[in-house]
This record gives C-alpha cells, structure tokens and sequence, in this order.
C-alpha cells in the first residue's frame, strides 16, 4: 500500500509511521478487510449531494454536441440488438428476482456490446479503452464475515486477462492477512487495474440498505483512490434489481442521483450511460490529464498503458515515475519527474486535502542520474555491495552539487468556500511561506492547477453552478406537518415520497458544502523523518532547528498549527526542518508584550512597591526579574504585579526557594527581550466554529478538549498548543522506537502487550476518542501523571529523561495559566532544549561522533537507493489504439 515509504528492516531506519487504528496498534500490516474499510468510510464520508438523473447525464456524462449522431447510432445498434421491444426489457437480465450473480454476465454482455459499437465509431477522442469483467461469482455480501474483502461485482479495465487472473488468486484466499506481501501486492494491482465499479443488489434497498450500498461503493472507490494517484474524481454506478445510481465521488464528496433509473423502461438513457465510458475524454470520468507516466522514454496517460507494460501484481508502475510540470520564476513551465514516492498515506481519505508527496528531479537531468543507476546494476549481483555503495555515495554526491538537484513535489486540495474560488491565484499554503518570510527560498513553486484554461475544483468538476441539487427538506417524513405551498413546476421538479424514501439516512450526510481547488507546490529541500535520526543529539538539534523555525515564522504572524511527525524532517546536515504550512492561520494584528518606552538601564519606580509586597510573603527577586514582570504588567500598581509574581512563584516553584534571579526564572534578558516584544494577537478571531487543526496523535490536551488557558475566554488556537505538540512527537518516538534511528519496538505487534495499551491510551487517533484523550493528556500534563508513561520510554531514549521531565513541568504551568510564561513559550523550550543539547555534547566521545557520522553516511545511502530513475530506451510504441486488442466477449 502506498504509504511514508522509509522503512527498511534490515539498517537504523524504521517502520513507517502509519496512522494508528481505533483501539489497538496494527504496525505489522494494512488492514484490507471489509470491515475496517467500511468504518473509515462511514467516519470520513460527507457532504453527500443529490441531483436528478438528467441533470448527472446532461452535466457530467453529457454528449457533445458534435457528436451526437454517433453517440445515437451506438445506441440505435444496441437497441436492435439487446432489446425486446414487445417485452419493454432488455435480453437475458433476470426477469424475476435472483440472486445477485444471475445479474453479472447480462449486464457485462450488454456492456462489451456498446464497448465494441463505440470502438468502431470512435475518432480522436482521448477516451478509454477497455472492457466489462464480473470480478467473482461471489459478492461481498454473500460471503462469510472472516473471509468478507472489498472487492467490486463488475469494473471496467483496459485489459481483461490480468484482472481476471489476480481476482482469481485473491478468490482462493480463505483470509487475507496483512503481513502476507505477496497478497497486498496483488489487491493493490487490483486498484490500478480499475476504471469504473459497479456494485450489483438483487432489490430496491430501503434507506438502511441503500446507505450499506453507497457505503461499500464508496469503499471500492476510496481504494480506487488510493492506488490511482491520477484520479481527480471517480463516477460508479449502483444497480438494484432494475433501478440504477449514478455516483460521482471527488474530494468534497459525494453526489449521487436521486430518482434511479430503470435500466428497462429507460433503455436508450442506460446505454448513454454505457458509451459515456467509452466515448468522453478519460478527463471527463476523472483522470487528471496534468500528470504522465514515463515509460521506457515516453510519456503517456496511465489509462494508455499497453498490456505488456502494465505487467503483473509486482510491476506498480502506479507508484513509480510521473511527469508533472510546474510554473517557472520566467512565467514558463518545467517538467519534473517523480523518483520516489513519500506519502501516498492519505490519497485515500474521503472529503480531505488527499495530500501526495513524491521527490521530484527535473526531467531534463534525469540522464546525469541514469548513467549512474546502469553501474550499479552491472554491480549488483557480483558481489561488491560495499563498492556500489561507495560509487553511487560519491556519485550522488557530485550530483547533488550539481543542477540536477532533488526537490520535493506536494499535491494537495484546498478547500475554499462555495463560490470563493473566483479570486484564487496562489494556494494558500503558498502565501503562508511568503507571510512568514518566504522561510529562505524553500519554497520553488506554486500554483492551483487548471485543465483546459479551466481551474481543476469541484465545483467545475460537478458543474455546480448548473446542477439543481436535491432540498433534503423533501425526503423528510410526515410532509403533511408542513406548511403547504405553491409549487412552481419549472422551478420545482415533483419529488414521489416513495422515490425518496430511500434517501432519508443518506441526507443526514449532506453537512455544510466546502468545495475544494486542485494545488501543487514545489519545495528546495527534502529530508528524513525525525524517526531516522542517527542520537538522541541529533534528534534534539533538528527540534531545536524546527522549534526555531516555527518561532521565526510565528513572530510574522503565522501559526503553523499542525505540528506532527510528518511534518518534522532532519536533513543531510543533522539540521531540523520544519514543514507543511497546509493548516496555518496569519493574524496581522499585534500585541505588546513589554513596555519598552523607558530606557533599559532605568528603574520602574514601581519596583520598591513590588519588592515590599513580595518580602511579605518571605520573597526577593533581583532587580532584573522585578524589571521584567513590571514591564510585562506596565499598567498594574507595584502590590498587584507583586501578587501575580507570588502566583507564579507557588505554582513553578512551590515549596523551597525563597530568593529568585532572572535565571531561576529562565526569563530572558533585557537584549533577548526585544524578540518578543511584539506577538502576534491571535485572540481578536474567535476560533472558527470548533474546527480543531492538526494530527489527533500530537494534539494539546487544550485543542483536543476546546478548552481555554483562562475560562472567561473562548478557545484560540496558540503557539503555546503546537510546542505541546512538539512535545508529544518526542515521546511518541521516545515510546514506539527502539533508540534513536530504530525500527518500531517488537512489543507493539503483540496488542495486549502493556506497551500497546500504554500507546493506545496516550496516542489512541480515533476521532471518536478526541474528549477521552484530551482528558488524559491533561491528566498526563497538568495532573503529574506523566511517569506513568515514562515507565515505557526505550532505554537508549535515557538522555532525554532530564529533558521530558523539565518539559513536562513547564507545559503543566503555561497551559493552565495565562501570562509571561506562557507568552514566552519559545524562550523557555529552546531554552531547555539548549541545555540539554550542551549536556550531550559534553558526554559525547570522538568514536561515538565518528559512529554518528557512518550511521548518517548509511542513511543517506539507503534513502537514496529507494529512489529509481527510469531507463530511457526510444522506439516505444506510443500505445496507439491500434497496437491494443481487446479480448472481451460479447
């Protein structure tokens, strides 16, 4: 499955870091059940629409103009051929009810019928080749729940014979098993391998039985999704006895019809349904024509790729090299060529962003590369592993130096208002990096992609501003309890209460509608997850970096706002970068955090008031610390400053120490002071409508539970939430690894192992659970309950204990109290992660240093050879039509 890839069982470097499932730990494998599928899909489906089948067929499968005396005699031949006039229904489909499998081989003859009309009429449009399979004589719902997978009744491919030998081995698996590789391979091949699902039920569904169905139809599609990285949306059809869905599912979600269709008394609409698959653009049914394969030195669509370069369940040609262009500073276009997929993890959410990250080098260096990679296959099988190592390390090092550079490419959808992508130029994300100081040229290029002059969202997608979306006020019960009113028949269509019926569960779906922009965005560097690092220093170092940086950029007003583990790299040169301002917010406005107008060398007349008010109590503070809490509180009289430092004293300090420094307080100096003397005010917005913002995994107890530092305020996303989060990072790799740079701990594959309990309880990512792990965060932070879990930590993780503890001690105070401590949130955790970055310096010998650097010579070896750059070879066919047989019956 596609996901993170950097793992390697056999080096330092570890196992993907892969979202956890609810309720126990799976890092062993990819849940492919149905089961499991079916309940990501309930979780993440929304935004369900519906619309008449004429408006789907005229909007999104309409027929050109120009060619609508073809697309007639497609249908005409059909007719005369398949159609029982006297009988008003079609040849061979069942006339009464049976079993779902008597609807297979009808409805798949009929299919190649109007496939093999439609190839002989066919001219210059780019649409799809292909034909009809029934996949199984089984279907899903007919199986026994441990043997139950996700796999469609009947899909449409350009070739049969590969889809039909890898369903037949996936057939004679009584149970898949997610370690089983072999198996993965082939579902996975499976996906590729799939144009249009259709999913076939012997009855007309009630409402719990039609949302069972769009809920296995959307799972065909979400692996569809997952597997097609060229996929901008996907139509499928659901056939219920005689009556037909259409469904059209994209980023937003999913809009379905609402009056089925007949496939008997409506038989001419039914085979323009049919031909639409074999005559429109591949575009027009999804493909995102802005991306190409490169295959043996040609490009081309994924949809035009030959049988025998489309291969077998161990080719994953899907996953490999794709030419993308992108716009340039001299308002031209480059093509870059993908080398390595990085994370493909979340292609196949539903109603999300759908972000893909590949490494990208440009298309016209790949032959520096090329010659190279040819060397090292000569070498691979002789036996001097070690000398390809060092030619391709000494290689990749001339390259590099080179303008043949490897960049980073990340596909995303944005998600923009009903009617607000008219004044979209740049994404978002884009303006963020230039908000926050352009973050020194690590952003290349970016841009919202258009198709045809036209911007790729969808809402063009669905023609939206043309459809006539379905009232769910219509298929509510009990009509007669509502005001009755005129009804205006060329506004209103008639809705049968009956027709309707079946949609009522499926309306409760249809939430806010969010459309969302197609966007790409080119980045200078790439790096290694933060779980590569080679020590506990280096770890620490690239904090520091990405702590740093998030400071830099949150001083001009962006707050990053998901600070997790995909987010964090550690680069070549041990240094942190942090990444993704996908979730970002920009405040312009500021507010003063310390009163600078007197001099830095005079005394606040108020500081004799303060000092007299603290030694009441048995305190004392120099003058620099009375300097500081005065300037922070500049309007407030001495005794009430005095109160508030007494507040702070009990609550970070506690019983002991009775005279207190600048230092004790680990506040900064008066030169130090004028980086914060301005901070971004985030608080004049209120918190959008309780959207929570980031991983669930590395979430604030404070974001998860919407609960703010002080109660008579409403929650407001902070800088103080993303260094909890940072926090979170740390110990999750501190817990799940086996040291700095190790696989995932073998415990964790056992789930009632008291390591997978802890995690599940401290990192449990299901949505459902966001109140109950809030309450235990908080439990963790504020509550000192966190040497529960520091118990778990890995012994090589023992230098950063001191660390944790210190942390874990200041986050309990800043996140419950308001004030300097919490204002200076980056002061204090760099400030920490300082001393304990000297401390490991200090302990650390010249072997161990040399260690370091062959641990960090190896990494870069092994992330480089995961990288593969195609062969050029000319004399390709360019996978004409013509070089194509098809081998479908009819």
């Amino acid at each position: 499955m596609p996901s993170t890839d950097c793992s390697d069982s056999n080096s330092l470097l570890q196992v993907p870091d892969t979202p956890m499932k609810a309720g126990h730990i799976n890092p062993a494998g990819v849940n492919m059940s149905a089961d499991y599928i079916r309940e990501c899909v309930n979780q993440e489906l929304r935004n369900v629409r519906f619309c008449s089948t004429d408006d789907f067929l005229h909007h999104l499968l309409g027929v050109p103009l120009k060619e609508e005396p073809l697309w007639t005699s497609v249908i005409d031949h059909v007719l005369s051929s398949a159609y029982n006039n006297k009988e008003s229904r079609w040849n061979e489909f069942p006339i009464n009810k049976s079993r779902e499998a008597a609807y297979y081989k009808p409805f798949v003859d009929l299919a190649n019928m109007v496939c093999t009309e439609c190839s002989s009429i066919r001219k210059d449009q780019d649409a799809l080749d292909g034909c009809w399979v029934d996949t199984h004589s089984k279907s899903p719902g007919e199986r026994s729940n441990n043997t139950s997978r996700i796999q469609p009744d009947i899909v449409h491919v350009a070739f049969p014979r590969p889809i039909e030998e890898v369903t037949e081995d996936i057939d004679k698996v009584t149970c898949l098993d997610p370690d089983d590789e072999e198996i993965q391979k082939k579902l996975q091949f499976l996906w590729q391998q799939i144009h249009i699902a259709v999913e076939v039920k012997k009855d007309e569904p009630s409402a719990y039985e039609l949302n069972d169905h769009v809920l296995q139809l959307c799972s065909y599609m979400r692996q569809m999704f997952q597997e097609q990285l060229d996929r901008r949306f996907i139509i499928s059809m659901l056939l219920c006895g005689d009556q037909l869905y259409l469904w059209l599912l994209d980023r937003a979600g999913l809009v379905g019809t609402w009056d089925r269709l007949n496939i008997h008394e409506t038989p001419r609409r039914f085979v323009q349904i049919l031909a639409a698959v074999s005559l429109l653009p591949a575009q027009k049914l999804g493909w995102d024509p802005t991306m190409r394969l490169y295959i043996n030195g040609d490009s081309l669509p994924s949809y035009r790729l030959p049988e025998r370069i489309r291969g077998s369940p161990g080719s994953n040609l899907f996953r490999d090299n794709w030419i993308i262009s992108v716009p340039t500073n001299d308002n031209k276009r480059e093509e870059f060529l993908t080398i390595r997929l990085i994370d493909g993890e979340r292609t196949q959410m539903l109603c999300s962003r759908a972000t893909v990250v590949w490494e990208v080098i440009k298309l016209s260096a790949l032959p520096n590369f090329i010659g190279k990679n040819k060397s090292e296959k000569d070498l691979g099988g002789t036996g001097a592993e070690e000398k390809v190592w060092r030619d391709f390390s000494s290689y990749m090092t001339d390259v590099t130096k080179s303008y043949a550079q490897v960049h980073v490419l990340k596909q995303m959808w944005h998600q923009v208002p009903v009617g607000g992508q008219g004044a979209l130029n740049v994404p978002e994300e884009a303006e963020m990096y230039a908000k926050a100081g352009g973050q020194r040229g690590f952003l290349v290029s970016a841009e919202y992609i258009h198709v045809d002059g036209e911007l790729s969202s969808t809402v063009n997608f669905r023609k939206s501003e043309s459809l006539k979306y379905l009232d769910s006020k219509c298929a509510e019960p009990n009509p007669k309890n509502r005001k009755q009113k005129l009804r205006d028949e060329t506004i209103e269509p008639f809705y049968d209460t009956d027709t309707l019926a079946p949609l009522k569960i499926l309306l409760n779906r249809s939430g806010m509608t969010m459309e969302r922009v197609q966007a790409r965005l080119l980045m200078n560097e790439t790096g290694y997850p933060f779980t590569y690092s080679v020590s506990c220093l280096e770890l620490l170092s690239a904090l520091r970096d990405c702590v740093r940086t998030h400071k830099q950029v949150y001083m001009h007003g962006v707050l990053h706002r998901d600070i997790g583990l995909r987010n964090l790299l550690v680069k070549d040169n041990g240094r942190g970068q942090l990444i993704d301002l996908d979730h970002a917010k920009y405040e312009e406005a500021k507010k003063q955090v310390f009163n600078t107008t007197n001099p830095s060398s005079a005394t606040d007349p108020r500081l004799d008031e303060l000092q007299t008010y603290l030694a009441k109590s048995g305190f004392q503070v120099d003058v620099d610390s009375g300097n500081f809490i005065l300037q922070y509180f500049p309007q407030l009289p001495g005794h009430k400053v005095g109160s508030l430092l007494e507040n702070i004293i009990d609550h970070r300090f506690g019983k002991g120490p009775t005279t207190f420094t600048l230092k004790d307080f680990g506040w900064p100096n008066e030169e130090q002071r004028k980086d914060y003397r301005e901070l971004p005010n985030f608080m004049v917005k209120e918190a959008q409508g309780f959207i929570r913002t980031g991983t669930m995994r590395y979430m604030s107890w404070q974001v998860l539970l919407q609960q703010s530092a002080s109660v008579t305020e409403p929650f407001v996303h902070e800088a103080y939430h993303d260094i909890e989060s940072f926090f979170w990072v740390i110990v999750y790799i501190c817990i799940t690894r086996e040291g700095p740079g190790g696989n995932r701990r073998i415990e964790l594959q056992d789930e009632e192992s008291n390591l997978s309990t802890a995690v599940d309880i401290a990192f449990n990512s299901d949505p459902e659970n966001m109140q109950e792990l809030g309450r235990t965060r908080r439990d963790y932070v504020v509550r000192g309950q966190f040497n529960v879990l520091m118990k778990h930590f890995h012994k090589d993780f023992d230098d950063l204990r001191d660390l944790i503890k210190r942390w874990g001690k200041l986050l309990a105070f800043t996140s419950a109290y308001s004030g300097p401590d919490r204002d200076l949130i980056h002061h204090h955790t760099l400030r920490l992660l300082d001393e304990a970055i000297s401390e490991l310096i200090k302990k650390r010998s010249p072997d161990e240093e040399e260690i370091e650097n062959g641990k960090r010579e190896k990494r870069r070896r092994l992330w480089a050879s995961k990288r593969k750059f195609p062969l050029q070879r000319s004399g390709m066919a360019n996978s004409t039509r013509a070089a194509k047989k098809r081998t479908c019956q009819t």
